[in-house]
């Protein structure tokens, strides 16, 4: 090979590898595609239609439809209810929404959840940001709603690029007598007024 061509083979190679992109994944730089925003609220009832009454029907979770990404969910997402389980019933995390905040982007999953107290189950959407080569990197719940015996809990979140909020109520599926006892299901659930946590910094990767 003649020095020239070795000179001009040295100099793309140098090119190629000062480039920011040469290496980042399409999963990485799909959310970075969409505006960017100072801060955004994510609420399960934005992403999934009828989630609050839907809550503990099967044809639910084929209700959600999924975004198009080559984002893969990491192995477990925060209070996932049995990961495998899931797999096996082909339950699988539904890609649903993406962000894009300054030093925040990623890919919000929702799956099936449990709480973290209460034996309850639900569904959840967790915000996974990724490495440039698309492996998952930090992951943290955003919304949730879980459903016990005629009540409920729906969790939304306000997020910033430091810091994220969660906003809770609490929902009643029955109508109750004077006396307690249950009267039947309400055609459509009552809420109580939600109530804000104070904002905590995100994760640290």
């Amino acid at each position: 090979m003649s020095r020239l061509a070795k000179t001009i083979l040295g100099s793309l190679a140098l090119l190629g590898g000062c480039s920011p992109s040469a290496a980042e994944s399409p999963c990485f730089q799909e959310p970075l595609v969409i505006p960017v925003v100072r801060s955004v609220t994510l609420d399960i009832e934005d992403m999934v239609e009828g989630v609050v009454e839907k809550i503990g029907s099967e044809p639910l979770w084929d209700d959600i439809q999924p975004i198009a990404t080559s984002c893969k969910p990491p192995a477990t997402l925060p209070n996932q209810l049995d990961p495998l389980a899931q797999a096996v019933s082909r339950h699988l995390p539904k890609p649903v929404q993406l962000v894009n905040l300054p030093g925040v982007s990623g890919v919000v999953f929702a799956y099936f959840s449990q709480g973290e107290e209460e034996v309850v189950t639900g569904i959840a959407t967790a915000l996974v940001e990724y490495h440039p080569d698309g492996t998952p990197a930090r992951t943290f719940k955003v919304a949730e709603v879980l459903r016990g015996e005629g009540w409920g809990r729906h969790t939304l979140s306000n997020l910033t690029q430091e810091s994220i909020q969660y906003c809770s109520q609490e929902i009643e599926y029955f109508g109750y007598a004077d006396n307690g006892d249950v009267i039947g299901e309400l055609d459509s659930p009552t809420r109580t007024q939600r109530v804000c946590e104070e904002a905590r910094s995100l994760p640290v990767d």
